[in-house]
């Protein structure tokens, strides 16, 4: 996993809200297909939402570790 910027909505034009730092935890909801990113060397449309530290937002879901 590498650093994500939390958005507002499931693409990467929304605004950012935070940073989830590289190996931090967070606690993840569902997912949801938005716009489209190139990112942990891959292209994708997947999201996921996040809460982090208070910050309720989305992510890129192939840059996550997940259990």
């Amino acid at each position: 996993m590498e650093s994500l910027t939390i958005r507002e909505r499931p693409t990467s034009n929304s605004t950012a809200l935070g940073i989830l730092p590289k190996g931090a935890r967070a606690y993840c909801g569902g997912g949801a297909e938005g716009g489209s990113y190139y990112a942990c060397g891959k292209n994708g449309i997947h999201w996921i939402s996040v809460n982090y530290r208070g910050i309720d937002g989305w992510v890129v879901l192939y840059c996550i570790d997940r259990p």
